[in-house]
């Protein structure tokens, strides 16, 4: 069992409507944040991945904070959670622009599964790697792995196009 991720705006959930963009992406592309991934593809495809991992790291609440430290830890903590924040005030052009990128640039690269697998945290297992960096031109789905990377980078800038549209000026990652 994994954690849903999704796509989220400052314009909450007044910009979904009936034919809104699917905005929830695979647990397989979660996974990218921490298994370090991610950082493979700023070097591998040479599109700086900063917009994106700022959105990994907004935080629209902080009920998640411990009630029983102390104030002026929790305090310190807050006031830099919203300084994190602030990295994605207006940040929709940059991530729609590195998604784009990504979108040009992930095709180009040939045999990433096996670049993939050769990371130093080693925690994706190699068929879910194979099966999740293969066919990127294609729309995969699979009831075991969810999406490919391909179909969710074009959900994500399917969904990020659409609340640009919308009138949303940021975005960020939820988790479930």
């Amino acid at each position: 069992m994994g954690m849903d991720i999704s796509i989220w705006t400052d314009k909450g959930d007044g910009i979904l409507g009936d034919n809104h963009p699917e905005n929830f992406l695979s647990r397989t592309f979660a996974g990218l944040f921490t298994n370090g991934e991610l950082r493979q593809f700023s070097q591998i495809s040479s599109v700086n991945m900063s917009a994106i991992n700022e959105m990994e790291e907004y935080d629209e609440d902080f009920d998640w904070l411990d009630c029983n430290m102390p104030k002026s830890e929790r305090d310190a903590i807050i006031q830099k959670i919203k300084k994190d924040n602030e990295r994605c005030n207006n940040n929709i052009d940059r991530v729609l622009e590195t998604v784009d990128n990504l979108v040009i640039a992930i095709p180009k690269i040939k045999n990433l599964p096996e670049i993939i697998n050769k990371n130093e945290h080693k925690v994706f297992d190699t068929e879910r790697n194979i099966f999740y960096f293969s066919d990127f031109q294609l729309d995969k789905y699979n009831d075991d792995f969810g999406n490919n990377f391909g179909f969710d980078l074009r959900i994500f800038q399917r969904f990020v196009a659409y609340a640009k549209e919308k009138g949303a000026t940021m975005v960020y990652f939820i988790y479930m």
